[in-house]
């Protein structure tokens, strides 16, 4: 369990985030008190492979379906519409049907091989348009077993 002062730090966190850039269009940002902003910390190798990854995304449960469902039309007008694999299924299914025929393009980041394969398997894949995978994410999306070690030739 986490403390009142971890909670302070984690929202005067959130705070300077907003605060840093004033260009930022903040209007639909929703500030949800006593929960923790979303954080992930990894830990590489000396050639840049992760070895560890320790996060926690529970604040990302408070994108729900009908969230998105009183935002549709501002999704439907966006020029692009990126989603977080992090997602709920029930929540990442309805942004992809509610902008599935607007024309909008959206980006799938499938964030890790947990969620990779979120938009293959959604009745609503072909909405996707853009997606930013690693390449185990990649073989994962393509419902392929990633080999053991990937070696990548200059």
């Amino acid at each position: 369990m986490f403390k009142s002062n971890q909670l302070k730090l984690s929202f005067t966190q959130g705070k300077a985030v907003l605060g840093h850039n004033p260009k930022l269009d903040k209007s639909r940002v929703r500030v949800v008190p006593d929960r923790r902003s979303a954080m992930y910390a990894l830990l590489v190798d000396s050639e840049g492979e992760v070895l560890v990854g320790v996060g926690d995304i529970t604040i990302l449960g408070q994108i729900d379906p009908g969230l998105v469902a009183d935002n549709a039309t501002l999704l439907r007008e966006a020029s692009m519409v990126v989603v977080d694999g992090n997602l709920v299924s029930e929540t990442f299914e309805t942004v992809l049907s509610t902008c599935t025929g607007s024309g909008v393009p959206i980006f799938f980041e499938p964030t890790d091989i947990m969620h990779a394969r979120n938009a293959a398997d959604s009745k609503h894949h072909s909405a996707v348009t853009y997606t930013s995978p690693n390449l185990i994410e990649f073989y994962t999306m393509m419902g392929l077993t990633p080999p053991e070690k990937v070696k990548i030739s200059s």
